[in-house]
């Protein structure tokens, strides 16, 4: 009955709180707030996003046990709508006794210290009232031992004579403190008329209202007498003013307070603190049920993924795809038409350059790759048909950013001072993720520092997307994972375009490079290439001459 027995639905019992914690650059890149900002998933006024946000982020692990013990909790909840709705239930009223617990002073009267602790008890028991008639009526087994073991607590305590009898008497403690519904104050006043002293008259047992006689001899407006209801808005006079008025009615009350204060001091272990600690885990799994639900509606498919060894690092996801794309298509076109992708790290490929044309889909899918692997160690479904997923240790992004104007080492030296970061962070178990890194300087320079810090990725053995539209980067690969030590092998995937209309797929596969030989099919069919081009400045009359004058050996040249 004290609640000395913790029960935590985030951690596990005996499970330390391995924490895995996320830059700025990450959640900015994979764009995290956007998700959970969505109407439909948010919790909580609006200016308290920031902290439930942070809040669910913090609780990101690599523990296999730990993910695998908030699936199964999530997987309750998505079984059984009566226990969501009584949690729904349940985290309004932990919020209100944290309202009622914030407003306490530290210097409080001991009446208004009375009334804080009946309306604590009383939220107390409505909460164990809900969660128990929940448990009793649920027609669905139970799965998770987290909930499982919510449900014994909530049965003992329930069941506990202590518990019984504070439910018969706290009726009676709350019809006490009710008697008094009202206070008759006389002012003295001097002889100009100005008030020179409060007294209180009476205590009363009904709510005072206005005389008819008064009202219709001094024209006494209602509205302007509810303006003393200032007196309770915090400044310092009006606190002054409220204390005494407290401590005029405790003394005019002590034998009512007498009466109240043994029934109060018999449940003083009763432990309110036991909801207050659900609080975190009751919006962590509603804003995560939220999410999971919002998908289904979207029409898109979603799974419990299998956790599987952090030492096999394994990511597969059959069919997924970015859900931000998915909300913003939702919300901008009414409508979702979106190409789902499969992502397969594993022994077949740890390590993927990501080539094709622009705007083709490759920053897409390397964000849908951070946003699943963040919401599968948040312990939570996954977009896509089927995923089989190992933690890692940490996320790691490389996306453009704006160069710092207090920088000194200019675009280049920032891009690489962030790489170099990665390298001082990273391990063999972490995921990263760069996109269009390097753009800021030379193709030349670009392409010699990707291909070493390939290199060092192909060492590290950790699991890569690098996307990229240096198209020789994924060149002569064979070579690079036949002579740089390390397992993780390295793939080229691409991302495709319709060869009859040069339209994007969006479709991610593995594949060769594209190149220039991409290029040349694509400026063929624009018509931006020498020859066409050429001829257009013949027919405008900008140049002259035969033809055979710019009937050049292009292919011969060594470019």
């Amino acid at each position: 009955m004290s609640g000395k027995d913790k029960i935590d639905l985030i951690w596990p019992e005996g499970k330390e709180r391995e924490q895995i914690e996320f830059s700025e650059e990450v959640i900015e890149d994979l764009d995290l707030k956007k998700i959970f900002r969505t109407p439909d998933i948010r919790l909580g006024r609006r200016a308290d996003f920031n902290k439930i946000f942070r809040s669910i982020m913090n609780k990101c692990t690599s523990e296999e046990e730990v993910i695998q013990y908030r699936l199964n909790i999530l997987e309750d909840l998505m079984n059984c709508e009566e226990l969501v709705q009584a949690f729904e239930e349940i985290l309004s009223l932990v919020l209100n006794l944290r309202n009622i617990r914030d407003s306490q002073k530290k210097y409080e009267s001991r009446l208004k210290n009375i009334v804080h602790r009946i309306n604590e008890l009383e939220i107390y028991v409505e909460c164990i009232e809900k969660l128990e008639q929940t448990f009793r009526k649920l027609s669905e087994p139970l799965q998770s031992s987290g909930i499982r073991k919510l449900r014994n607590k909530i049965e003992e305590i329930s069941g506990h004579r202590e518990y019984q009898s504070l439910k018969d008497e706290l009726p009676g403690m709350r019809k006490k403190i009710e008697s008094l519904r009202s206070i008759t104050i006389g002012i003295n006043l001097d002889a100009q008329l100005n008030p020179r002293e409060a007294v209180l008259v009476s205590i009363n047992e009904e709510p005072y209202t206005t005389s008819t006689f008064f009202d219709k001899l001094l024209k006494f407006d209602e509205d302007e007498f509810k303006g003393l209801a200032s007196l309770a808005s915090g400044d310092r006079k009006s606190e002054a003013f409220n204390k005494k008025i407290l401590d005029k009615i405790e003394e005019t009350m002590k034998s009512s307070i007498r009466a109240i204060v043994p029934t109060i001091e018999k449940y003083i272990n009763v432990n309110t603190r036991f909801l207050m600690e659900l609080r975190s885990g009751l919006l962590f799994y509603l804003s995560l049920l939220r999410l999971v639900k919002h998908i289904e509606k979207l029409g898109l498919p979603v799974c419990k993924p299998e956790v599987i060894g952090e030492d096999q690092k394994k990511g597969v996801i059959r069919d997924t795809y970015n859900i931000n794309l998915a909300f913003e298509q939702k919300k901008e076109q009414g409508e979702i038409d979106i190409v789902k992708n499969d992502l397969e790290f594993g022994e077949e490929g740890r390590i993927f350059v990501l080539t094709g044309p622009n705007q083709g889909g490759k920053t897409t899918f390397t964000q849908a790759a951070g946003i699943t692997q963040v919401l599968f160690q948040l312990g939570v479904y996954v977009p896509g048909s089927e995923a089989e997923i190992s933690p890692v240790s940490g996320i790691y992004t490389h996306f453009p950013a704006e160069e710092k104007l207090a920088s000194n080492l200019g675009r280049l030296g920032e891009e690489c001072d962030r790489l170099k970061k990665i390298i001082n962070s990273a391990d063999e178990n972490s995921l990263i993720l760069l996109n269009e890194s390097l753009a800021s300087t030379s193709p030349q320079e670009a392409l010699y520092i990707a291909r070493e810090t390939l290199m060092v990725f192909k060492v590290m053995g950790a699991r890569v997307i690098f996307a990229t539209h240096f198209h020789k980067l994924a060149e002569n690969l064979k070579e690079m994972n036949s002579k740089v030590p390390g397992e993780a092998k390295i793939v080229s995937l691409v991302a495709g375009m319709d060869p009859d209309t040069s339209e994007r797929t969006f479709e991610i596969k593995p594949g060769s490079p594209p190149g220039l030989s991409y290029a040349r099919d694509v400026a063929d069919k624009l018509g931006v290439n020498f020859e066409d081009m050429v001829a257009v400045l013949k027919k405008r009359g900008v140049i002259d001459g035969p033809a055979e004058e710019y009937d050049l050996p292009i292919e011969d040249l060594d470019w």
